[in-house]
């Protein structure tokens, strides 16, 4: 391919640097309008993709496309809670709605609902204890069945359902709160209000 008419220096297959003026084969442009600094006015290229040597069968470079457009990517990475996102619903229950136990040793009924989609295969870990008013600890989940002995947690995936005993303090007597708590953090997933009822 030919050059643009006048006085000009070959710096690539498809790029030429001096003074000239554009033609049909070529463009020509002031060289600060495409960021060249230096002692050439104007920029050249071609406006087909051919090259300015004859015999080229491969060439890369000048302005095309491809080469002139930067891609760029943005993220923006917001602040993520991995507890919520994967939480389910913990539910307690006692004796159909119950608000009285008549035992030392009542049996809370424990369930995980689906809180979400993210939360079908995730594993829970639960703490179920007993607090009085005063936050103290008076009851906690009898190991055995579904309480780890080691722990004393259970670990509940979304969609069970397990009865777990709650050995309560013998000299405790009184209104109290039943907590299922994550272990890790002692956050409340949920609580249920009973009070005592013993008979002697």
């Amino acid at each position: 391919m030919r050059q643009a008419p006048g006085n000009w220096v070959n710096v690539h297959e498809r790029s030429l640097l001096g003074n000239g003026t554009a033609d049909s084969h070529s463009f020509a442009v002031a060289a600060e309008r495409v960021g060249i600094r230096g002692d050439f006015a104007q920029f050249a290229g071609p406006r087909t993709m051919a090259p300015y040597r004859a015999g080229l069968l491969y060439f890369h470079g000048g302005i095309s496309l491809q080469e002139a457009v930067v891609p760029v990517l943005t993220m923006r990475l917001e602040s993520t809670r991995p507890l919520d996102a994967k939480r389910a619903e913990v539910m307690l229950s006692y004796k159909n709605g119950a608000t009285r136990i008549t035992t030392r040793l009542p049996v809370i009924e424990v369930s995980l609902d689906h809180g979400n989609l993210f939360a079908a295969g995730a594993e829970f870990e639960i703490l179920l204890e007993a607090h009085d008013r005063r936050g103290h600890v008076v009851g906690e989940a009898k190991a055995g069945g579904a309480v780890n002995p080691a722990t004393g947690t259970m670990t509940l995936k979304p969609g069970e359902r397990v009865q777990v005993p709650l050995k309560m303090q013998l000299e405790f007597e009184g209104k109290f709160k039943v907590k299922a708590l994550n272990p890790t953090t002692m956050a409340t997933y949920c609580s249920l209000d009973l009070q005592t009822d013993y008979t002697v």
